[in-house]
C-alpha cells in the first residue's frame, strides 16, 4: 500500500499497481506529509492546516494532534511505532508519544480535568456532580 497527500485536502491509499483503495477526508488544507506505522495499521498525515491526523487504514480517524503553528512539512514514525516526529514551517520538530496517544482513555482524562469543578462549584446541579463517577 502507498499513501499520498494532496492539494485537495485528502490522503489517498493506493495499491502498488495504482488502484485507489480509499480516500481519507478530514483536513481543511493541503497534505504535505504522510507516514505509515511499522505494522502498516496506522497512517499519519500532516497538513497546511497545522494539524496531524492519525488514521486506521480502513479510513477511520483516530486522533487529531495540534501543536504546530504553521504548515506541517514532514512526518516519520520510529521503527518501534512508539514515536511520531513532525516538522513544520514553524521551524520546530515535535516528538509525539504514539503509545500514549493511541491508548488514552479520553473520558477518564476529561473527567480528571473537571472533577474538582463538578464537586465544588455551587452552580453545578446536584444531579450533575456524579457525572464522572463510575459504577
Amino acid at each position: 500500500m502507498v499513501a499520498s497527500g494532496s492539494g485537495d485536502n485528502t490522503v489517498k491509499l493506493w495499491t502498488l499497481d495504482g488502484q485507489l483503495l480509499r480516500t481519507l477526508k478530514g483536513h481543511t488544507a493541503a497534505i504535505w506529509g504522510v507516514a505509515f506505522s511499522p505494522d502498516s495499521r496506522i497512517v499519519a498525515s500532516g497538513s497546511v492546516d497545522t494539524t496531524i491526523k492519525l488514521w486506521q487504514v480502513d479510513g477511520t480517524e483516530i486522533a487529531t494532534l495540534t501543536g504546530h503553528t504553521a504548515a506541517i512539512r514532514g512526518l516519520a514514525i520510529s521503527r518501534d511505532g512508539k514515536i511520531l516526529a513532525s516538522t513544520g514551517d514553524d521551524n520546530t520538530l515535535m516528538l509525539w508519544n504514539l503509545e500514549q496517544i493511541l491508548n488514552q482513555d479520553v473520558l477518564s482524562y476529561g473527567c480528571a480535568l473537571v472533577q474538582n469543578y463538578l464537586q465544588t462549584n455551587t452552580t453545578v446541579k446536584e444531579s450533575d456532580r456524579q457525572l464522572c463517577e463510575r459504577n
